[in-house]
């Protein structure tokens, strides 16, 4: 599939983010990469849950290409998303990229292992966003690609952690 033919295909992305002025750059930034980007936001927890038919509702969903979660969510951790959502047999192979401001090596290593595709830091700006998409693409030209025309397998999430401690002699 070329470029051309991936930016006709609408991609269809949930966002589930607290911030509105977050929610406003990443939104941008991501119809920027695609102007088809279908963007579908929540501010909750409990609410990606739900509008993914996983939640108390059970009703059937239209599986978004893509899902962006904020670790730090009302009702419902970021990460507690996550884990609900890669159990679903028909979810477990969308990507989804966590974001957060203040995120630990811990709550890295805890999404990665969790199935997260990456962890970006919150953009500041529009242009730390379209910086952070560039890091992303490919995540982001998978999502576009008919899981039916590749059999490409996506490499697990690989977190480099910097300890600022000295190195202690065991």
């Amino acid at each position: 599939m070329s470029r051309e033919d991936v930016s006709q295909k609408t991609l269809n992305i949930l966002i589930a983010e607290d911030n509105s002025s977050d929610v406003f750059i990443i939104s941008r930034g991501l119809t920027e990469f695609n102007q088809r980007s279908r963007i579908t936001t929540v501010n909750d927890g409990e609410a990606l849950i739900e509008i993914l038919g996983l939640g108390k509702s059970k009703q059937p969903v239209n599986i978004p290409d893509l899902i962006i979660i904020d670790l730090y969510m009302p009702k419902l951790y970021g990460l507690q998303a996550l884990q609900i959502i890669k159990r679903e047999a028909h979810l477990v192979n969308v990507p989804c990229i966590m974001i957060s401001q203040n995120a630990t090596d811990t709550d890295k290593l805890e999404a990665a292992r969790l199935g997260a595709a990456d962890f970006l830091n919150k953009p500041d700006s529009l242009s730390d966003f379209r910086r952070d998409i560039r890091s992303i693409e490919f995540i982001l030209q998978r999502a576009l690609i008919p899981e039916s025309s590749t059999s490409i397998t996506p490499e697990p999430l690989s977190i480099a952690l910097r300890s600022s401690e000295p190195k202690k002699d065991l």
